[in-house]
């Protein structure tokens, strides 16, 4: 039973699906983000003041600080 579940569970479950998802996501986020850096300070300023405005959106609608 230990060893049904070590090679079943452990090998293919766990080991597969880490290494599936590593394999996978990864190198998408990895190829999406050197995309996104030109280079260009602007860039990165404007980006900035778009996080800051969706926080400041989320944070008036959500209720602030109560």
């Amino acid at each position: 039973m230990g060893r049904l579940l070590w090679r079943r569970g452990d090998g293919n479950v766990i080991d597969g699906s880490l290494n599936g998802v590593a394999m996978g996501i990864i190198p998408f986020f990895t190829r999406l983000a050197g995309r996104a850096q030109s280079g260009y300070i602007f860039t990165y300023a404007f980006a900035m003041v778009i996080g800051i405005a969706v926080l400041v959106t989320w944070m008036t609608l959500s209720g602030g600080g109560q």
